[in-house]
């Protein structure tokens, strides 16, 4: 799951012991430090860190094990050992080198603990799983099953190919298995041109359509393949295929939706008017039970899907809410029914209360997987990936034949990474000097990729008060506020941006995608498309 120079190490700075930092030992074909003393550990390391960054981890290794080893009492060998233990996937080794930094360091700095707390997280979400499918596998003791899960932990790893692998092995040892037929769609629908190429991959994806004509989700990755191949009308044939089979299949409206402007609104609006009718209609014949709370779950779903698919504005929240309320009270309760209300409150700005509804639901319906995974997605949309990361472990465990909830935790988990180093990057850089406007300008592009997008913004603010110059820091700015719904502000940042530099693409970008989003199609809009795609290689 980690890649290599992704991890931060507690001699990572110029001018700390122990780091390579000229552009000429970069660029070295020998490594002569170790030619001309090999028993000096700073020169030893200073080439392994050369390897780390070129990615030669097993060269990297080698030299950073010579340097500890030489001077075992230096906490920054050892972290420097630990990181591209990890990297290798050796993360118990990895996690021992880590403590042993700790417990060598008098005051042990921010990196090196936050790097012990992501490889035990990572442990635990990844490597023991594997570990234990990969057993049973050697052990011979697995079935379709068991290739499926191991497929899914591959997923987790970061290992799509060898994910497809397993998922195909399942599928040929049974070819009845479903989720091998689902899961290797999805795969395919990540990696269009990755894996296969799209032709090939809508080829095996159809034939685990025509095995299963039922299974709608095969039919949306059929689509998607298609899409991606800019075959949209094909793409829109499958996603309606895919309402046909499942009318309640929101995922399918959203992906036919995004094709509303190519291939025209009507066939998704059409969809919807006929489930609203026969809603109406049944309505008209019951008054109360079952039957009357499913026709008036149905009716809000098509408010909802108008709104998602379509882009209406999200009328009369309290009215539907009301109305979900009551149907779930009389006789509706099921997931979708929750998962419905946690979706129409997260429409409706209530992400909190959202993400409440959902816990009571789990409460009702123990582990299922989908209810854990819509919590996880509004953590991770309401800026908190660590408690995405939490929800989308538990939806791996409930769902462990399913890929979904196992990409879904891989990006979160990314995304908590990602944000934890860059912290502790901010936080090293504002030590030495309170006024580094470069440090706080990552924090906030960090801030950003993690979702938090008000905290974002308030490190935007003070890059642009320590430099006001910085263009980059308006359009980040800007583009936090767009996310938080502050468009006029958000439209005002990014021409102050372009005040400062005229050709700045992100601004051009980010300002007209926000008009033509308002539906300005005007002269100015149409010529700043045009100087983007000029721009645009």
């Amino acid at each position: 799951m980690a890649r290599s120079g992704r991890r931060k190490g507690i001699s990572k700075g110029p001018a700390e012991e122990g780091e390579a930092d000229s552009a000429d030992l970069a660029s070295a074909e020998m490594p002569l430090p170790i030619i001309e003393d090999p028993d000096d550990p700073g020169a030893a390391c200073r080439v392994a860190s050369l390897y780390y960054r070129q990615g030669r981890l097993k060269e990297a290794e080698a030299l950073y094990r010579r340097a500890r080893d030489l001077a075992p009492h230096k906490a920054a060998y050892h972290n420097n050992l630990a990181n591209v233990l990890c990297d290798l996937g050796r993360l118990r080794e990895g996690i021992a080198e880590y403590e042993e930094a700790i417990r060598l360091s008098p005051s042990p700095p921010p990196e090196a603990e936050a790097n012990l707390r992501m490889a035990r997280m990572e442990l635990r979400l990844v490597a023991e799983r594997v570990e234990f499918l990969e057993r049973t596998v050697m052990l011979g003791v697995c079935g379709a099953r068991e290739m499926v899960a191991l497929g899914c932990a591959r997923l987790l790893q970061g290992r799509p190919e060898d994910a497809l692998s397993e998922f195909r092995k399942a599928a040929e040892a049974d070819p009845d298995c479903l989720s091998a037929r689902l899961n290797a769609a999805f795969v395919h629908a990540l990696h269009p041109e990755a894996l296969a190429t799209i032709g090939e991959a809508i080829k095996e994806v159809a034939e685990a359509s025509v095995r299963f004509p039922n299974e709608p989700r095969l039919l949306l990755h059929q689509g998607e393949l298609y899409e991606a191949a800019g075959h949209f009308d094909a793409a829109m044939n499958r996603y309606l295929q895919a309402i046909e089979r499942a009318p309640r299949c929101s995922e399918a409206y959203i992906l036919a939706g995004r094709l509303a402007e190519t291939c025209g609104p009507s066939a998704v609006r059409t969809a919807l008017d006929r489930l609203d009718r026969s809603a109406k209609r049944r309505m008209s014949m019951v008054k109360h039970g079952p039957e009357w709370a499913a026709a008036q779950l149905d009716r809000a779903f098509v408010r909802l899907m108008r709104h998602r698919a379509l882009g209406e504005q999200f009328k009369l929240a309290g009215p539907v809410l009301k109305t979900v309320r009551e149907a779930v009270a009389g006789g509706g309760e099921s997931v979708w029914a929750y998962r419905l209300w946690g979706a129409l409150l997260d429409a409706a700005g209530k992400r909190q209360e959202a993400a409440v509804k959902l816990t009571e639901a789990l409460a009702r319906f123990p582990r299922d997987p989908w209810l854990a995974h819509d919590i996880g997605a509004l953590n991770l949309r309401g800026g908190d990936p660590e408690g995405a990361v939490t929800w989308f472990e538990k939806a791996s465990l409930w769902a462990p034949d399913d890929a979904v909830p196992f990409h879904s935790l891989r990006y979160a988990f990314e995304l908590l990474r990602h944000y934890v180093t860059e912290e502790v990057r901010f936080r090293r850089a504002i030590a030495k000097d309170p006024d580094d406007s470069q440090a706080h300008f990552q924090m906030g592009v960090a801030s950003l990729n993690a979702l938090k997008y008000g905290e974002a913004a308030g490190y935007f603010i003070k890059t642009l008060a320590l430099d006001p110059g910085m263009a980059e820091a308006r359009c980040g700015l800007a583009k936090a506020l767009a996310r938080m719904g502050r468009h006029a502000e958000a439209r005002a940042e990014y021409k102050r941006a372009l005040n400062m530099d005229p050709d700045c693409v992100e601004a051009l970008r980010g300002l007209t995608a926000l008009d033509l989003e308002a539906g300005d199609v005007s002269d100015e809009v149409l010529a700043r498309l045009d100087k983007i795609r000029s721009m645009t290689p």
